[in-house]
């Protein structure tokens, strides 16, 4: 779980042969000004930074923690699955974002093969900013992808992601190209 208490991301782990893999499942507050009249998630988050920081960034700060997070289950040679809804557009990512994904080498798991085939996950802004990655023996194992329609299987703003992985590739260390599939669940 978040460290910091503020519940901007849990995860679990799970001890396969051979290998084990830290999902994660992340939340970055909305781009919003500081209002102190305010309880919105945002301003939440900044109260708790603003005890230790003087110009508190909730949106940078769970990036550079969740960071760090990932880093140190790389460190302990564990793979990783991490969704987030990043509140930020593929188009408009920031440095932290970017090196969030690049320092843990993750792959966007919905665009990997076809970067033409994004369609927006968030029906307010029609834009991208839910994301699954994973590190690359894990992305090798992925055998489908889908970005669900609105309120299919959850009633929300948002798409749900969909992500099969082969465990048995993964335990085996069988560990070929990843293919997309295309069928209909």
């Amino acid at each position: 779980q978040d460290p910091s208490g503020m519940g901007r991301w849990a995860h679990i782990t799970i001890a396969l042969k051979g290998v084990k893999i830290t999902f994660v499942s992340a939340y970055r507050v909305c781009k919003q000004t500081t209002d102190l009249d305010k309880n919105t998630a945002y301003m939440q988050h900044w109260r708790v930074l603003a005890e230790n920081q003087t110009r508190p960034d909730p949106r940078k700060q769970t990036l550079l923690d969740l960071k760090k997070f990932l880093n140190e289950e790389m460190k302990k040679g564990r793979e990783l699955v991490v969704t987030i809804d990043a509140n930020e557009g593929i188009e408009n990512r920031t440095d932290e974002m970017l090196e969030l994904i690049n320092s843990n080498k993750l792959i966007d798991l919905h665009t990997k093969e076809d970067l033409m085939t994004e369609v927006e996950t968030y029906i307010r802004e029609r834009q991208i900013i839910d994301y699954a990655f994973a590190t690359e023996r894990v992305a090798e194992c992925v055998t489908y992808t889908n970005i669900a329609l609105y309120n299919e299987g959850i009633v929300s703003d948002h798409r749900a992601l969909v992500v099969d992985i082969e465990i048995r590739r993964i335990q085996q260390g069988d560990l070929l190209r990843w293919e997309r599939i295309d069928r209909i669940l």
